[in-house]
């Protein structure tokens, strides 16, 4: 099935969060409405292999909202590389992050789903 993408920049009390949103594309019904499933990152944020993952699940009829984990400390778009100095800066933005702001993003992460035109309002979380 072909895949739709985009994002929307959202206003946190940190600053604003990427969050990618993944679709199936059905030229013939732009309307049609399908489930949501939110896709919370690791510690590199949104990377190639997790833009892969969520293109998978859109793929098999869902709408899918993934947002980027550590907003605070690096600008929109940035994925944190696998190496040594990117595991070590992942590891210490979740400690630095304080647990509110998990809370405030994954709130603000499924509330854009559940907001969708093309999400149905059923959502899980993966």
């Amino acid at each position: 099935m072909l895949v739709k993408e985009d994002h929307r920049d959202l206003q946190t009390s940190t600053g604003p969060m990427r969050v990618y949103f993944y679709q199936p594309n059905l030229l013939e019904y732009p309307h049609a409405k399908f489930p949501g499933v939110v896709v919370f990152t690791e510690i590199y944020q949104v990377t190639g292999p997790l833009h892969r993952f969520c293109r998978q699940i859109a793929s098999q009829g869902y709408v899918v909202a993934c947002n980027e984990s550590f907003h605070e400390f690096e600008v929109p778009g940035v994925a944190i590389p696998y190496d040594v100095e990117g595991t070590d800066r992942g590891n210490r933005y979740k400690v630095e992050k304080k647990l509110v702001a998990y809370d405030e993003d994954a709130t603000l992460a499924i509330d854009a789903l559940v907001a969708h035109p093309n999400c149905n309002g059923r959502i899980g979380a993966t």
